[in-house]
């Protein structure tokens, strides 16, 4: 309604343009009736020299009558001729057509001697008229013949004066016209500029930054802030599907169409940006990362093809820059046209025929629209050129024969002169409109913005000139008077209402609105979602998005920060406390109302499932109805959901008063995370899980193998991907498969069978292929095959993920971070510079990294891992030793997060993006401008005199050299030379006292040896005996937290206390795994075959001692280890994984297997904070297990009961 006043526009401009071109008349009569008074003296001139000259002539004509009368003597007709040549020769000069015609009758020698009244009939003769149409000049110049001469002068200088004064008046006027159109001029080029300038000075929104950028591979989130879309609210890199025009045109429709039924069944009007988030939603299952990612992608396209003005008006209306209703304006003014047309038709040859003469058309359009500018009409009738026949492109397909045959037809006759109108609107097969409607739809929709910004810009100026950010009603009427000057008061008073409710008028100045507000609210047709929420609404607002895991804000954890470095430790007096291990939740089980906890969910957010075997009656099946609804096996299939036993590190966090646990699950394929609650009990302090569900990692393409994490400093989760894919191997043989069963062999490798069991993320399986059960076999399907290569980028997994609580409701984003490198990631360790992060490999032919932050030193951020420097360690043994080194450090490069992850999120990216690869000679020798690696691969082996090495020559391609170090960053440290020899580096942990790092090595062999394989063609760096019960290394840092030596700290042992069952020292650490240090204590968690019974020991650093505080069931191993703190208490948190270490498939094979299996979350606790208090020495050999467990205690979690502070 407010922006029917677009023609009243129109109106007023061409009132504008009538009196530009009075004006311009006017000075044309000035200079015209000028020329024509100049005109009139040079005739008057030549008449007068004419008359002259004749009344010369009459004088001697007269003096000769005279003598001749005197000669006749009373000659009658002498004596008239005579009187008559007599009166002529006293006349003035007449006026130009009358002396002209009377000089011309009475010529000497053939003059006639008449009466005045005579002389008429002979000028009637003379110029074909009779005496009855006398009149006008020759009847006036008679009059004037019998005029004096006196009166003619008299009259012809009063008819000078009257022109003159005519002239004088025109000539003012026009110096007022030309006065005031030039102030208008310069009043119009001040506002002009204003606006330039205003325009200049605002910023384009977040969506418009968006679609401006020319974006790759993905997309960046534009915010979580209000002003953007709700279905486009991310802050994390999309993946760039190149939706096309076609399929964003008929998604756009069914919107359109979605919310003309939800309206047409009575449900309120809402936003079309609501509208589209609603809708997919509902498509897509409320999955925020497939919401988000189709979101961005279809307006993206829309943005790419605004040329077509369907995009183009989705993409107005959905950004708000005007209002919906111009879409029923443009189906309306199709009608009105088509009506019009038909009309014509009929009107021309009388019955509807469909074809209408082109200059017929433009005629016809030019009426129509006679609102419009030439400028603008010549643009439409170029388009209806455009659109004849002739032009196939813009044809509908099914027509193309017909219309050839036609088209040759009028290209015989008349070429291009015939129009059929019926498909002036139609589309064509991609959705196209011919170029006459696209150009009537799109002039209307420009025609609409610039109203739209002629009424900002009024509204704006408005505000300048009264010094105010508000506005009021009564402006707001002003202002739309002034741009819509013939709207009537009725309709702007229900125009002002619209935007400031039915009682405006008597509320005007409580009524007042922000600026933006109000000029959003004319744009959409509504004030409402434009207005400022009040702080209740917003909180409502915000916990209802909340819900759909799209992050909102980052909330800090309020748990203490790490104490400072060496500080003063107590050692006199004890207070000693009882404890207890508590189990906090097994996987498998169900907590609160929500998941069960451990439930590995695929893509589609469906449960992942396995096999159930004939015998099995004990484990709880998917559902017939279930089964068939995902179509994946036959109907007469036994499934049931897969959960993982493997718990792996929690971290705790307290926000907005609620207590949560975050850890993630190791294996089986895909890794999963979950989030839980967690309530005190407030006399006994103990903890219970009150809830649990898992964190929505789609966003990130799902996790791999995650191990063990941290809790930053920042207070968000931190995990690590371990035993990501060779990429060179995926690429060779993976990706070069086309079908089979065993993935052309690469199956059977550990990388292959990772690939296998993370396809179930994407909801293909292998190994109910055995079971001839699956309709969706990954591998023996070659359409699924190849549609896994286009989802799955190997360059994506070996990060670190990080896992953030956006809100007091438990929402969560996550982030894999790439600046910290692509290895085999165990974990990392945040140091008190606030810049340095240590990050440790599990695996064969590993590397110590350390990553060095660009930011400034003041806190740790996320943002410090955006950019900074990689380094890896190079460790020189000291002389006459195999267990001490000197450390040095090596650059691999530097880079930032966001062209890291560009790069790694594309599938498209492989090995050989980046690298050349060549085999060595057969001397052991790389070709000039290669340089030798190591890769842990036994695919890329080589016999060199007689040896099969473990070598591979590369050679970094120009240009690659960042991005190679950060997502191949065990390759390019082998060739820069550092030590790439280590055997399953795991934990890392920061000795605050001593200012040391920690590394636990689980297993000395392979590259750790002397003139291993595994060292291939690059140097030697470590030489241990083989140790297969592990150590524990300690390095020293230099101030700048840089270490600078290292050597073995604690060593395993297979020399004493071994048994069948216990092939290390029992009273020794066996295949250390996590560590962390704390209160005077260095805790190791176990990964070992080499004891019955994995242990949690603790190093008291003041005794001395080694002290089993914790043994977990038979084959389980111990991680995660660290302090949480809850309530004012302290609790020792961890997971225990794999109970009875089934087969990786996890199938529980009877009822005692599937409540023995299940993994373990929990803690040893509680403890007052001032007990485990930094400076504090915690002492628990009092209470601790004093031998390895026996018998059947072996498959029961046992732990220490008493702790003293020192």
């Amino acid at each position: 309604m407010l922006l029917a006043a677009l023609h009243d526009r129109h109106s007023a401009r061409a009132s504008e343009d009538a009196a530009h071109a009075a004006a311009a008349a006017a000075a044309s009569e000035v200079s015209r009736l000028q020329q024509q008074q100049e005109d009139e003296r040079v005739a008057l001139r030549a008449i007068s020299e004419r008359h002259a000259a004749k009344a010369e002539a009459a004088k001697q004509e007269l003096a000769q009558c005279q003598k001749r009368n005197d000669q006749a003597r009373g000659s009658s007709a002498e004596q008239q001729l005579c009187e008559a040549q007599q009166q002529l020769l006293v006349s003035t000069p007449r006026p130009k057509r009358e002396l002209g015609l009377l000089a011309d009758l009475l010529t000497a020698g053939e003059a006639q001697l008449v009466e005045q009244a005579l002389i008429a009939g002979v000028l009637a003769s003379k110029y074909g008229h009779d005496a009855s149409e006398l009149g006008g000049p020759v009847t006036e110049a008679l009059q004037q013949a019998q005029l004096s001469t006196r009166a003619r002068v008299q009259d012809l200088e009063g008819r000078t004066k009257a022109m003159h004064r005519e002239v004088v008046l025109l000539k003012r006027s026009l110096a007022d016209a030309r006065k005031q159109e030039a102030e208008r001029i310069e009043a119009a080029l001040r506002d002009q500029k204003r606006k330039i300038a205003r325009r200049q000075a605002r910023q384009p929104s977040l969506l418009d930054k968006f679609l401006q950028t020319k974006w790759g591979d993905y997309f960046m989130g534009i915010g979580l802030m209000d002003e953007v879309p709700r279905a486009l609210r991310a802050n994390v890199p999309i993946n760039n599907k190149r939706m096309s025009k076609r399929d964003a045109e008929k998604l756009a429709r069914e919107i359109w169409a979605a919310k003309d039924e939800a309206e047409a069944a009575g449900a309120p009007r809402a936003h079309l940006a609501d509208v589209t988030a609603t809708f997919l939603e509902r498509r897509y299952f409320a999955i925020p990362r497939l919401v988000t990612e189709v979101a961005y992608n279809f307006v993206y396209s829309l943005g790419q093809h605004s040329y077509d003005a369907d995009c183009n008006l989705f993409l107005r209306v959905f950004s708000g820059d005007v209002e919906e209703a111009v879409r029923g304006e443009q189906q309306a003014l199709e009608g009105e046209i088509m009506r019009l047309l038909k009309l014509l038709d009929v009107s021309i040859n009388h019955q509807a025929t469909g074809w209408l003469h082109k200059a017929d058309v433009k005629t016809a359009l030019a009426g129509f629209f006679k609102g419009k500018s030439v400028d603008r009409l010549a643009e439409l009738f170029e388009a209806l050129d455009t659109d004849d026949p002739c032009c196939l492109r813009w044809t509908p397909v099914s027509a193309v024969d017909r219309l050839a045959e036609l088209f040759e037809a009028l290209d015989t006759d008349e070429p291009g002169e015939a129009l059929r109108y019926p498909g002036l609107f139609s589309d064509d097969d991609e959705m196209n409109q011919g170029m006459t409607a696209e150009t009537i739809r799109s002039q209307h929709l420009a025609e609409r913005l610039e109203y739209l910004q002629e009424l900002e810009d009024s509204i704006r100026d408005a505000a300048e000139d009264n010094e105010t950010t508000s506005l009021t009603p009564a402006m707001l009427r002003s202002c739309l008077e002034k741009v819509s000057r013939k709207l009537d008061p009725a309709t702007l008073d229900s125009l002002v209402s619209l935007a400031f409710g039915p009682e405006w008028q008597q509320q005007q100045q409580r009524l007042a609105q922000p600026l933006g507000a109000v000029i959003r609210a004319i744009r959409r047709g509504s004030l409402q979602p434009a207005l400022r929420p009040s702080a209740a609404t917003a909180a409502t607002a915000s916990n209802a998005q909340d819900t759909s895991g799209i992050n909102i804000t980052t909330a800090t954890a309020t748990s203490p920060s790490t104490a400072p470095t060496n500080a003063g430790r107590t050692t006199t007096g004890q207070q000693c406390y009882n404890i207890s291990y508590v189990t906090l939740a097994r996987s498998g089980l169900s907590y609160g109302d929500n998941d069960e906890y451990g439930r590995l969910i695929d893509f589609n957010g469906n449960a992942i499932v396995r096999p159930v075997f004939a015998n099995d009656s004990f484990s709880t099946l998917l559902s017939a109805d279930e089964v068939k609804r995902r179509q994946l096996w036959s109907t007469g299939a036994r499934v049931a959901p897969l959960h993982s036993n493997n718990p792996d590190f929690p971290s705790w966090h307290e926000v907005d008063g609620r207590t949560f646990v975050i850890n993630h699950f190791e294996y089986p394929q895909p890794s999963t995370a979950y989030i839980s609650e967690l309530a005190q009990d407030p006399q006994t302090k103990q903890l219970r899980m009150v809830n649990t569900s898992p964190v929505d990692d789609r966003d990130v393409n799902g996790m791999w193998f995650m191990c063990r994490g941290e809790k930053t400093p920042w207070g968000t989760h931190m995990g690590s991907e371990e035993y990501p894919p060779d990429c060179r191997a995926y690429e060779v043989l993976f990706l070069t498969c086309k079908q089979a069963v065993d993935l052309c062999g690469y199956a059977d490798t550990s990388d292959g069978e990772g690939i296998i069991e993370f396809a179930r993320f994407y909801g293909y399986y292998n190994d109910a292929q055995d079971h001839n059960e699956t309709a969706a076999a990954f591998g023996a399907n070659a359409t699924n095959m190849a549609d896994f290569k286009t989802k799955f980028s190997c360059y994506n997994y070996g990060s670190s993920p990080e896992i953030g609580i956006t809100s007091g409701n438990g929402s969560t984003n996550i982030t894999k971070w790439r600046t910290l490198g692509r290895i085999s990631h165990e974990t990392a360790w945040f140091m008190p510079d606030n810049r340095t992060i240590y990050t440790s490999d599990d695996g064969t032919n590993g590397i110590l990294l350390k990553f060095v932050a660009y930011a400034p030193a003041d806190s740790w951020s996320s943002q410090h891992l955006n950019s900074g420097s990689l380094f890896a360690a190079k460790f020189t043994a000291k002389q006459g030793s195999s267990e001490e080194f000197d450390v040095s450090w090596i650059l691999l490069g530097s880079g930032k997060q966001a062209d890291i992850d560009a790069m790694a999120v594309k599938p498209s990216t492989k090995f050989s993006t980046m690298f050349e690869a060549v085999n060595a000679t057969a001397e052991g020798q790389c070709p000039e401008g290669f340089l030798p690696a190591n890769p842990p691969s036994p695919f890329f082996t080589q016999k060199i005199k007689g040896k099969n090495l473990y070598v591979e020559c590369l050679k970094i391609k120009p240009g690659m050299e960042s991005y190679a170090a950060f997502l191949e960053t065990r390759r390019v440290a082998a060739l820069k030379g550092a030590t790439t020899e280590l055997e399953k580096l795991e934990g890392i942990t920061y000795d605050y006292d001593r200012n040391k790092l920690y590394l636990s090595i689980s297993s000395v062999d392979r590259g750790m040896l002397a003139n291993s394989a595994h060292d291939g063609l690059g140097p030697d760096h470590l030489k241990f005996k083989r140790n297969l019960c592990g150590l524990v290394m300690a390095m020293d840092l230099n101030d700048q937290y840089q270490g600078t030596s290292a050597k073995v700290f604690i060593k395993g042992s297979n020399a004493t206390n071994t048994d069948a069952n216990n092939t290390c020292d029992v009273n020794n650490i066996s295949g250390p795994d996590n560590l962390f240090y704390h209160s005077g204590n260095l805790f190791i968690g176990e990964d070992t075959s080499g004891h019955l019974n994995n242990v949690l020991w603790a190093y008291n650093f003041q005794t001395g001692e080694l002290t089993r505080i914790l043994s977990a069931p038979r084959g389980a191993e111990v991680t995660g280890i660290t302090l949480s703190y809850v309530g004012g208490q302290g609790y020792f948190t961890f997971a225990m994984q794999h109970p009875l270490e089934l087969d990786e498939g996890q199938y529980p094979r009877s009822e005692k297997e599937k409540e023995e299996t299940p993994g373990y979350l929990g803690y040893i606790g509680p403890l007052p904070v001032q007990a485990v208090a930094p400076n504090v020495n915690l002492n628990f050999a009092p209470g601790a297990l004093r031998s390895a467990a026996q018998g059947n205690l072996t498959d029961d979690v046992l732990a220490a009961n008493r702790v003293c502070v020192q």
